[in-house]
């Protein structure tokens, strides 16, 4: 018998081929994480791949076979986690799996921030080429709450700016922040 795995948000082909190769019923949900939609979409699930539509206890009654939701990404609160545990339903989570990403997207972030590209393209846009002053990443402090998987990331890429960095963490790795020069400050 050829478990179901239903993923209400949708992944990349090789993702879903590569279920399919070890003997999965693959369902694609609608992308909607609308709670009927989900409902819907997750009736048939023996397993769920989750991302971050909602699975409160409401939601996962509609799936009387469920088995395992493995959410891709470290959080689980958008899981009901106490109902999981009464109905013998295994969550597992996939730490560091999206880690580049997330220090990318604030890299990004913060370049947009500090040379202001989306007004300035905005200003191109209607033709107005003028200076704008911009600040550079280089040399600024960085300031990380978190030295787990993404805060790592972080430090890697701010350290190609040679920025300062700073950061808290209630389990200090006293030879990682040593060896990548990271400087320990209270949360606060």
């Amino acid at each position: 018998m050829a478990y179901t795995v239903v993923i209400p948000q949708d992944i990349t082909e090789p993702g879903k081929a590569f279920l399919r190769d070890k003997g999965y019923a693959v369902v694609v949900g609608s992308g909607s994480i609308g709670p009927e939609d989900i409902k819907k979409a997750i009736a048939p699930a023996d397993a769920i791949l989750a991302r971050t539509a909602p699975f409160p206890r409401e939601i996962l009654a509609a799936a009387p076979s469920l088995k395992v939701i493995a959410r891709h990404g470290i959080g689980v609160d958008n899981i009901d986690i106490d109902y999981c545990a009464v109905r013998g339903i295994r969550v597992s989570r996939t730490v560091g799996a999206n880690s580049e990403a997330v220090a990318d997207y604030a890299v990004a972030l913060m370049l947009a921030l500090a040379r202001q590209i989306i007004p300035i393209d905005r200003r191109c846009r209607r033709g107005a080429w003028g200076t704008v002053m911009t600040a550079d990443l280089s040399d600024r402090t960085l300031g990380l709450v978190g030295l787990g998987a993404i805060g790592r990331q972080m430090v890697r890429r701010a350290r190609g700016f040679s920025m300062d960095i700073a950061a808290f963490d209630v389990a200090w790795d006293e030879a990682y922040a040593r060896a990548n020069g990271v400087r320990r400050l209270d949360v606060d």
